[in-house]
C-alpha cells in the first residue's frame, strides 16, 4: 500500500495543482486530508471485516491480559487479502482517470 501511495501521491497533487494553480495550498490540504481520512475509514472497515460480531475482549486467567477471541484472529488473513484487492482497484481506477487540466 505504501509503495502505491508513494507513486500515486505526487501525480494527484500535480493534477490538482493544474486544475487550480492559484490555490495550490488548498488543493494540497484537501488531497493530503483525503489520505488521512482514508486511513480512518479503512480502520473501521478492517474492524468490521475481522470482528463483524463486535466480540469483546476476554481476560486470560493466567496472566490477566486481554485478548480477542480466536475467531477474530482467524479472519485477519482474509481481511488483509480483501482490503488489498479493494485498494488495488481504487488505485488502478485513480491512475486511469487522473488528468491534468488543459
Amino acid at each position: 500500500m505504501g509503495i502505491f501511495k508513494g507513486f500515486l501521491g505526487p501525480a494527484i497533487l500535480r493534477a490538482g495543482w493544474s486544475h487550480l494553480p492559484e490555490r495550490k495550498g488548498v488543493v494540497s490540504g484537501i488531497i493530503i486530508s483525503g489520505f488521512g481520512f482514508g486511513g480512518f475509514v479503512f480502520g473501521i472497515i478492517t474492524s468490521k471485516f475481522c470482528n463483524p460480531d463486535s466480540l469483546k475482549f476476554e481476560t486470560d486467567p493466567l496472566d490477566g491480559k486481554k485478548y480477542l477471541p480466536v475467531e477474530v484472529g482467524n479472519r485477519v488473513p482474509s481481511a488483509i487479502k480483501s482490503l488489498c484487492l479493494i485498494w488495488l482497484v481504487m488505485i488502478m481506477f485513480g491512475m486511469v482517470t487522473i488528468t491534468n487540466y488543459k
